[in-house]
């Protein structure tokens, strides 16, 4: 049920489709344009569309060189690679990989377990192994079978569905991952030393299990969260998980530990639910095992709690537990953001600066950073931000502001954070 559509994760929005049947020739001219051009070839398919009638054989090797380079840890010549063959639309692979690469030795380990968890989801799927059928079926029959009646009598439409929730659905991912042993023998099997020695605990992240929790509430670079089955409250790292839904929220997830402070963690954003499910999945996990958070989904969405579909809007860069916003903004950008990309600066890092400036005023208000740490987390982890920052974000008298955004943020941010400090004060003296 899955293809090579799944291979790239977030598949994009329909717009105009390309052919399916290309002419040997046709196959021909597009490669000859794409060496002539020397530009990146962008695929725009409808959510779950096959790539087979756009990848060339180059495409098929390029992406061979990428996966090859990212089980050695290589972000850096993994990323390369990716954005000289085909890319999809709208993938979060190529942006997450260009963090990595950028990032270098200042990544955190947390970060890079992520890379690896979803490069073992990519891993099971360019094996064509045959769990992902069958968890694909499960997920399918347990949280979109209200979709299947429509799609039984249009096997290519099942066919991308089943592509769909393969690429995007976080259940299948945690399933696949973790349940289904996928995590475990990509680390066995297929990652090499260069990888292993940067991850985080993995053995340990592999052995987790999923709970429910209640988001109590966001604390300098922590959040507090109250797991359901015990009422026990544990502190841990923010990346944003409050993030659109807020401190009160229930939620299901996969806490795993961490060498950064608190040294605990979301494996990956956690998957907001109401609070009768969230209930449930604790029940279940008490009494029916590792499977038991699964089947409470199932019945929350039998029961109108959980819709079809609710389950695939997860997916964040694995640096952020930030949904990213998928929008394109029309309109003009505010005059500071005109006057900084007047002073040479992107749109894309104009913005970013805005968004930490923010932060600052947050800070000098109210004390702390509160809510918007995992912004300022997300939009300072690029160190163009960093470097930018540096020539616009260290006016006298901003010292104090600038610690207060390295409480409330995570390595490498806080250490950011607590240089543009000390440049601050500098520039006060």
């Amino acid at each position: 049920m899955t293809s090579p559509a799944a291979l790239t994760g977030q598949m994009p929005r329909s717009r105009k489709r390309t052919p399916r049947n290309r002419s040997i020739r046709q196959r021909r001219r597009a490669r000859q344009q794409r060496a002539n051009a020397g530009r990146r070839v962008v695929a725009t398919l409808r959510p779950g569309e096959s790539l087979e009638h756009l990848i060339t054989p180059e495409d098929v090797e390029i992406l061979q060189k990428a996966l090859d380079a990212e089980v050695r840890g290589d972000a850096t010549g993994a990323w390369q690679h990716h954005m000289s063959g085909l890319i999809v639309e709208e993938s979060l692979t190529h942006h997450s990989l260009r963090e990595l690469a950028v990032l270098g030795d200042d990544a955190p380990a947390w970060m890079c377990s992520r890379w690896a968890v979803d490069q073992s989801l990519r891993w099971m799927l360019v094996c064509e192994d045959p769990r992902c059928d069958e968890i694909v079926r499960l997920v399918l029959a347990g949280l979109h079978d209200d979709q299947l009646e429509r799609l039984l009598d249009d096997l290519l439409a099942l066919k991308e569905y089943g592509t769909l929730v393969a690429a995007t659905d976080w259940v299948y991912q945690q399933l696949a991952a973790y349940e289904y042993g996928g995590l475990r023998d990509f680390l066995d099997v297929r990652a090499e030393g260069g990888l292993l020695e940067r991850l985080d605990h993995i053995d340990e992240w592999e052995r987790s299990a999923i709970s429910s929790y209640e988001l109590v509430g966001v604390r300098d670079d922590v959040i507090e969260v109250r797991r359901l089955s015990d009422d026990v409250t544990e502190e841990l790292l923010n990346l944003g998980a409050t993030t659109d839904i807020g401190p009160g929220a229930y939620v299901v997830g996969r806490v795993v530990p961490t060498s950064a402070w608190p040294f605990a963690m979301f494996e990956s954003r956690p998957l907001p639910v109401d609070v009768e499910t969230a209930r449930a999945v604790g029940e279940r996990m008490s009494s029916e095992g590792d499977f038991g958070w699964f089947w409470a989904l199932a019945e929350a969405h039998g029961d109108g709690r959980l819709p079809s579909g609710a389950t695939c809007r997860n997916t964040t860069l694995w640096s952020t537990d930030v949904i990213p916003d998928r929008g394109r903004s029309t309109g003009e950008p505010s005059p500071r953001m005109r006057d900084l990309m007047n002073a040479g600066l992107s749109e894309y890092v104009a913005n970013c600066v805005t968004v930490v400036e923010v932060g600052l005023i947050v800070a000098e208000v109210s004390g702390d950073v509160g809510a918007i740490a995992s912004h300022v987390t997300a939009s300072m982890i690029d160190p163009r931000v960093h470097d930018a920052l540096r020539h616009h974000g260290v006016e006298p008298g901003r010292g104090p502001l600038w610690r207060v955004l390295a409480a409330g943020t995570p390595s490498p941010v806080r250490e950011r954070c607590l240089e543009l400090a000390e440049l601050s004060e500098q520039a006060a003296a």
